[in-house]
Order: C-alpha cells, then sequence, then structure tokens
C-alpha cells in the first residue's frame, strides 16, 4: 500500500488524487510503524512491563507520601490550635475543623479520652482511626493522628481511598500494562500472576499493593488496536476532506461521508 501511494503521489496531476495518495501514505505508515512496535513490545516484554509497573508504583509511593504529609500537617494545625487553647468549645472545634483544606475523601474529627468524637468534618471514617492503614470492605483508610499533651484529646486527618483499580489515565503511559490492582495490609493471600509491592511502613502498620499486569498477548493487541484506530482516524480524515473538496457533487459527497463513518466503526473506546 505504502509504494502504491507514493506511486500514486508522484504520478497524480490532480490534486484530489495527490490529495488521497497523501493520506494512504499516512496510512501505510501507520501500520509499519504499529507492526514494528508490536513486535518489539512481544520482544521486550518482560523487562518492559517490570518496568512500566516499577514506574507506576514509584507514582503510588509518592502520591501515598504526599497524602500523609498533608493529613499529618492538618492534625498538627489542629492539635496546636487546640493546645493553645485547652477547654476550647464544641462549636468552635467544629469551625476550626471545617477551616482545613478540602479534598475528595477526606475528613477529620477530635476524640475525646472516652472515645466519643466531639468534633467532625468531612468524609466519614468508618476504622477506628488507630493506625495508619485500615480497610473496610471497599476502601483504604489512611490516617494521620497528633495526640495532645496538656488535655486528653486526639485530633485525626484522614482520607477514603477507594480500594479499586485505579482510573487510567492519557497521560501516564505505565497503567496501560495494569488490569488492576489492591491495597492489603499484607496478609492477602496473593493470587497468580500478580506482583506484590510494599508500599509505605510505620511501626502500627504497613501497605502493601498487588498489582495484576497485562500479558503478552494483551499488550501486542493493544498496541495493535492503537495503530488500527490511528489508521482508521487518519483514513476517515482523508475520506471527509476529499469528500469537502468534491462537495459540488452530492452522490460523491455521500459515498465518501459514508466510506468515513464505516472507517470509524471499529474503534473501541474506553469507558
Amino acid at each position: 500500500m505504502l509504494l502504491l501511494a507514493i506511486a500514486g503521489l508522484v504520478l497524480a496531476r490532480d490534486r484530489i488524487l495527490a490529495a488521497a495518495a497523501l493520506f494512504l501514505i499516512g496510512v501505510a505508515a501507520i501500520d509499519l510503524v504499529t507492526f514494528v512496535a508490536a513486535a518489539r513490545v512481544s520482544r521486550n516484554f518482560a523487562q518492559s512491563s517490570a518496568s512500566h509497573v516499577n514506574n507506576e508504583m514509584q507514582r503510588v509511593r509518592r502520591e501515598i507520601v504526599g497524602i500523609e504529609s498533608e493529613l499529618q500537617a492538618s492534625a498538627d494545625h489542629v492539635g496546636a490550635a487546640i493546645a493553645a487553647q485547652p477547654g476550647m468549645p464544641r462549636p468552635q472545634m467544629f469551625h476550626l475543623l471545617e477551616l482545613q483544606p478540602r479534598a475528595a475523601g477526606r475528613g477529620m474529627r477530635i476524640v475525646g479520652a472516652n472515645g466519643t468524637v466531639l468534633a467532625w468534618w468531612g468524609d466519614e471514617l468508618r476504622v477506628t482511626g488507630d493506625l495508619t492503614y485500615q480497610f473496610d470492605v471497599t476502601n483504604l483508610f489512611i490516617t494521620r493522628s497528633r495526640r495532645l499533651s496538656n488535655t486528653p484529646l486526639v485530633v485525626q486527618a484522614f482520607e477514603r481511598i477507594p480500594n479499586e483499580p485505579r482510573a487510567h489515565s492519557l497521560l501516564d503511559p505505565d497503567d496501560d500494562w495494569i488490569v488492576s490492582t489492591i491495597f492489603h495490609a499484607g496478609v492477602l493471600k496473593q493470587e497468580a500472576g500478580t506482583r506484590r509491592y510494599p508500599i509505605a511502613k510505620h511501626s502500627d502498620a504497613s501497605l502493601f499493593i498487588d498489582v495484576l499486569p497485562h500479558t503478552r498477548p494483551e499488550i501486542v493487541a493493544n498496541t495493535q488496536i492503537l495503530g488500527r484506530d490511528a489508521a482508521a482516524i487518519l483514513f476517515a480524515l482523508a475520506a471527509l476532506v476529499i469528500a469537502w473538496r468534491l462537495r459540488e457533487s452530492t452522490i460523491l459527497t455521500a459515498i465518501l461521508i459514508a466510506i468515513a463513518r464505516v472507517a470509524l466503526l471499529p474503534l473501541r473506546f474506553e469507558t
């Protein structure tokens, strides 16, 4: 196809034919690049998979460290304010919590000596909050605390993270190599085909994540699909450009639009 398209471009005297040949060169080039890329991915799969998954786990570690740092800062700030004013009334405690930085899944609470929650704000803490990492059925809870020395109170700042496969990002090439992930405390039975990574460790708790990476056939297929989709989009664009240049002919325009539509049918989009 590539040689025929180049020959057509050289021999074409009509600008429309030349444009069509140019687009076909692009489609053929994409097909060639896709073939080479798929072969390379298959050949270097083990090394590439390990590299991409490791990169993604480094990103997860940085995220957890950042979350803990922000939570600790909030707990320390509120704790210092209460310590400076022993006997602070509960309405003022609520107001103090409401002034803290907001984020999805986050919350804070002030707990008394007998475990009574005196003030709260934000998301619901569905665990005790006594450990840095705790879980319910569907969530990971990260909690950072400040225990006051001059009053029997504990300030807890926490974030709830859904314990489910992480959302894919178009700007993150590493997560394309991962099927699913799950956080746990280290005692979860490891499923076949998964890789276990330590994420964080404190004196009271540790955090691990099990990763299920894509297999070699899946990655090769995804590479081929990406190339096919790119070629289909370029082919459809070519049909639309030519249709616009031949817009005086209603029949040809309709046919070219139909061709563009058919070319886009195989496209697959993640939901």
